[in-house]
């Protein structure tokens, strides 16, 4: 008995053993999606986050929802929303609430008159408070109504559990945000233009103004240039990071920091946050989540830009089909043991396609799974123009097959009054055939009857 229970005891263990070694590939677990999970890092962060840049898909969080204060990341949202309202060329006049915001500063004076651009490098490269305040400002007319802005862009991104009081950061207990928001907002902000460039800039020289000489500003973000070493795990490192290319510190207090940072290379894009951190502790935070991401995940390229995706239904256009494309190329993510087998697509068109389309126009969308769970989609779109058709293309007939439809009808209606001709033709051949006929038959008798009377008949 004891024998047997032995056995059955060893097979149950067996079983589970075998079970949790197969989860990891039946599913996204390296992902790491509960809002808790710490895997094998060890963080002195409150909250950490790693986000896929082109799907969004979470690698790695830590206390992802936890409300905390962002700091100065905030000027990510501040920056975007400017970089989407206003010309970097715009001139703005500094007034007195502005010229005496508190904490880090560019020291802007009262009447000063001072470019969109040179601000958003005062805001992103020294964190300037007073920077934040005046382009919030110029955009809004108001820091109160900016805050609604950035609260209703924020939403837009999925970063719902954030509020936003302040253009700048500073301390207010209604103004929080979490790791995950600020990875979205990180991720919406750096992938503009504007904001990237600028944020991915270690020096940055501003032209005078009306009140100041030029000012030189520097990148708070060590990972983009420091040479400096740091201890993680044991090993002294290089704080630089080959692939950051972006990435915004924020401080509030010597153990109450944060960090956003970018990351590309190899086609691998990554946007990591840490929060609630020491002001040391948070590069060495960054620097370990951003290793956990490219060492547990690899990208695989599931279709290319542009390929071909099949046809879709034009109602009412002088085609009744067109050709589709994806706008981008698809990507997926995996664990690195994870299979390829685990991707698949699903083409979703849109149901009501009606003419005109214009060449590049969206007409639906191919979904990425990974093990069933959606990750991501790409656009679809026409790879040509198509106009409205003919009266036929209400009922499905395009231009070209009305054409095709009416020199097949005309060609009938000929065959049909030449068969109608011919046929006329041989009716009136028989006739005078059949006339002649007769007359030949009506001669022949005639001569028959002449020879009757003209034999002799004497014997």
């Amino acid at each position: 008995m004891k024998k047997y229970n032995r056995r059955k005891i060893l097979i149950t263990l067996l079983i589970v053993t075998i079970v949790f070694s197969v989860i990891p590939v039946m599913g996204f677990a390296l992902t790491e999606k509960s809002s808790n999970a710490t895997g094998s890092l060890v963080l002195e962060a409150k909250g950490a986050v790693v986000i896929c840049g082109t799907t969004g898909e979470m690698i790695y969080g830590k206390n992802k929802d936890e409300k905390l204060e962002p700091a100065s990341m905030t000027k990510m949202l501040t920056a975007l929303i400017v970089a989407e309202n206003l010309d970097l060329n715009t001139v703005v006049t500094i007034d007195k609430e502005t010229a005496n915001t508190s904490g880090s500063t560019m020291g802007l004076k009262e009447g000063e008159k001072i470019t969109v651009k040179s601000l958003l490098y005062g805001a992103l490269l020294k964190s300037a408070n007073d920077s934040a305040v005046a382009l919030a400002k110029a955009v809004a007319g108001s820091v109160g109504n900016f805050a609604k802005m950035m609260n209703a862009r924020a939403i837009e991104l999925g970063a719902v559990n954030s509020n936003f009081v302040t253009p700048n950061g500073l301390p207010d207990k209604e103004h929080y945000s979490t790791a995950y928001d600020m990875a979205l907002i990180s991720r919406a902000a750096f992938s503009n233009a504007i904001i990237r460039k600028i944020s991915g800039t270690t020096k940055y020289t501003m032209p005078a103004t009306n009140m100041s000489a030029k000012r030189t500003v520097y990148s708070g973000n060590k990972l983009l240039y420091s040479s400096d070493k740091i201890l993680i795990d044991g090993k002294e490192r290089t704080l630089k990071y080959d692939g950051v290319f972006a990435g915004k510190t924020g401080s509030l207090a010597t153990d109450n920091c944060s960090m956003a940072v970018a990351y590309k290379k190899n086609n691998v894009e990554f946007y990591a946050v840490v929060i609630g951190d020491t002001y040391n502790n948070r590069f060495a935070d960054a620097i370990k989540v951003l290793d956990y991401g490219i060492k547990n995940v690899s990208l695989y390229e599931v279709f290319e830009s542009g390929k071909d995706f099949g046809n879709i239904k034009v109602k009412g256009g002088a085609k009744t089909k067109v050709a589709v494309a994806s706008e981008t190329a698809g990507y997926a993510y995996l664990p690195k043991e994870a299979s390829k087998s685990l991707i698949s697509t699903k083409v979703v068109f849109d149901s009501n396609i009606a003419a005109p389309v214009k060449k590049s126009e969206v007409v639906g969308t191919v979904e990425i799974y990974l093990a069933d769970e959606k990750e991501g989609e790409v656009n679809l779109i026409a790879t040509k123009s198509v106009s409205k058709g003919w009266f036929t293309s209400s009922i499905g007939i395009s231009n070209f097959g009305a054409v095709i439809i009416g020199f097949l009808l005309g060609f009938i209606f000929l065959v049909i009054i030449i068969i109608m001709g011919l046929r006329l033709k041989n009716k009136k051949k028989r006739r005078k055939l059949r006339q002649q006929k007769i007359m030949e038959l009506a001669m022949e008798k005639e001569r028959e009857e002449n020879d009757y009377k003209t034999r002799d008949w004497r014997f």
